[in-house]
């Protein structure tokens, strides 16, 4: 009798830990999905959410018709996550015909350890859409045996070039830009901060440390620098210059100058 009693109060005290187990349990389920949830979901939203620039073309430069001096142009960098690529000697292969780069330098960017690395820069977005047409091609048709042989890690980012139309004929007065996309002389240096545009930001969802397609949304949008317009005409600049160029020319003279001006207006 002694026994049976000590039994029963034994699987009461046990049944009374689980009992209290099961209640913390359940404190703290209520306590992470209901009172924490939102910062647990701010929390895990951060750790996969990250933000990246959205460039912003540098205004026109244009003679008094509206003709470009100076313009930004859409361009491509080709970007690659070094730790997807299995190969690298055999994806070297596959993209150097189509990037137009030779095999070892290419080899040379897509190996190592590194989220980013750069493939090349400013290519032509034609150039971008030609290399993932043929990356989807060579994919798809792989077997499931064979999809650790995939060719993927590639990515584009948006960027801007600066060109110049009119090459020569007024450089002097328009400048360059550096690499960095800064005015480095000419209009482009004095007038850069009128010029330059304002970059936006737009988040996007990382997986295994890449940007996943179709998570990108737009924080703030890239705005635009602002167009100069110049008194000059291009076309009586061209006709000027030509004209100079053959006096100076034909009369052996170390230079000259030629003024065109409205005498209406004095532009």
């Amino acid at each position: 009798m002694g026994n049976l009693l000590l039994s029963k109060s034994r699987i009461a005290v046990l049944f009374t830990i689980i009992l209290g187990v099961l209640f913390l349990f359940a404190c703290q389920l209520v306590r992470v999905q209901v009172i924490q949830a939102n910062s647990y979901q701010a929390k895990a939203a951060n750790e996969m959410q990250s933000t990246r620039v959205i460039p912003a073309p540098r205004g026109d430069i244009t003679d008094v018709n509206g003709i470009s001096f100076a313009r930004s142009v859409s361009a491509i960098n080709i970007v690659v996550d070094q730790t997807q690529i299995t190969d690298p000697a055999r994806v070297a292969a596959f993209v150097a015909p189509i990037l137009d780069l030779p095999e070892s330098d290419i080899q040379t960017s897509i190996t190592g350890t590194r989220k980013y690395a750069i493939v090349m820069r400013n290519a032509r977005p034609a150039m971008w859409d030609q290399l993932t047409k043929a990356l989807y091609d060579y994919n798809k048709v792989l077997e499931n045996k064979d999809l650790d042989k995939r060719i993927i890690g590639f990515f584009p980012e948006r960027v801007f070039i600066r060109e110049y139309p009119s090459g020569e004929l007024i450089s002097s007065l328009i400048g360059f830009v550096r690499s960095d996309g800064v005015g480095a002389s000419g209009l482009e240096s004095g007038l850069n901060s009128t010029i330059t545009g304002t970059e936006g930001r737009y988040s996007y969802a990382r997986g295994y440390g890449a940007e996943i397609p179709g998570s990108q949304q737009e924080l703030v949008a890239a705005k635009a620098g602002t167009n100069i317009r110049l008194t000059i005409n291009r076309d009586v600049q061209w006709v000027a210059a030509e004209a100079i160029a053959k006096a100076v020319k034909d009369s052996a003279a170390s230079s000259g100058t030629v003024i065109v001006m409205d005498p209406k207006t004095g532009a």
